[in-house]
């Protein structure tokens, strides 16, 4: 499986420190150095570092300033703990009994709790550079849209076209196989930087795609 897994992504060009957004030189700006947060969601899944989110929750005021610190030097260095780019990989069937490795297995990764809340702010910062740079009709990968979103957009197309007499509608839906595992990290990163992002921010992520290691975890 793990084999299988990885093999999806073969094809595309490998990410190094060759690329240009790995050269920063400038001082880390003063908005992105954050001050201690106490909150943490406790609704995420245990990772490799079998950390359950709530350990960062109940002892956030002990937890909280180290972590702050290490996050802002992460950033400022550009560095991250291997440890934060390990991932547990659970295998979900879609299909029950599964068949095919190739067809009816769902991958869900699973990363160290710590690498979620920290993401969850790059994520934040990233949402703000981005804002009116996506179009209004992309629900995937947008906070705080879903699935439901999709279908209330398109059922309202849908209804607004076929109110006139005699009309009908066509619809073509086409899916991408493994359209997030086959994503180009350098076009990625080089369409980011021509939205903008910030570079400590660009660096920084691009660092959490590189040289990360991922085994497969069925069961305990």
């Amino acid at each position: 499986m793990n084999d299988f897994f990885v093999s999806v992504s073969d094809h595309l060009p490998r990410l190094n420190k060759s690329h240009k957004v790995f050269d920063v030189n400038e001082e880390l700006p003063d908005q992105y150095v954050i001050s201690v947060c106490t909150t943490f969601k406790a609704n995420k899944a245990t990772g490799p570092d079998n950390i359950p989110a709530w350990v960062l929750r109940n002892y956030a005021n002990v937890l909280a300033p180290p972590l702050t610190a290490i996050f802002i030097n992460s950033l400022r260095e550009g560095v991250i703990p291997m440890e934060w780019k390990m991932a547990n990989v659970i295998p979900l069937p879609k299909t029950s009994p599964p068949v095919s490795i190739e067809k009816d297995i769902r991958p869900i990764s699973l990363t160290p709790i710590a690498a979620k809340v920290f993401e969850s702010i790059i994520m934040k910062w990233v949402d703000e550079t981005l804002e009116g740079e996506i179009d209004a009709k992309q629900f995937g990968g947008i906070s705080g849209t879903s699935t439901t979103d999709v279908l209330v957009d398109l059922v309202q197309m849908w209804y607004k076209a076929t109110d006139k007499l005699n009309s009908y509608v066509r619809v073509v839906m086409l899916d991408f196989s493994k359209a997030f595992d086959v994503i180009n990290h350098h076009l990625l990163l080089d369409k980011l930087q021509s939205y903008g992002l910030p570079a400590h921010i660009l660096r920084w992520m691009a660092t959490f795609l590189l040289d990360r290691a991922q085994r497969v975890k069925i069961g305990n």
